[in-house]
């Protein structure tokens, strides 16, 4: 989580609402990025992360 105060970081990513997730692959590059909440949300987020992290291996 993090604080945004002057919104640069979030104009660059095209925040359009919040929350708003951006996950970030080890290559540098974004993986995957998701706006508003839904139900069952954190599960594919932990997806996404398991799956970033598996390629590492």
């Amino acid at each position: 989580m993090a604080l945004d105060a002057s919104q640069r970081v979030g104009q660059s990513f095209g925040v359009e609402g919040i929350p708003h997730t951006v996950i970030v692959g080890p290559d540098g590059k974004v993986a995957f990025v998701k706006t508003g909440y839904e139900p069952g949300g954190a599960k594919k987020i932990a997806e996404v992360v398991r799956k970033l992290l598996e390629q590492r291996r």
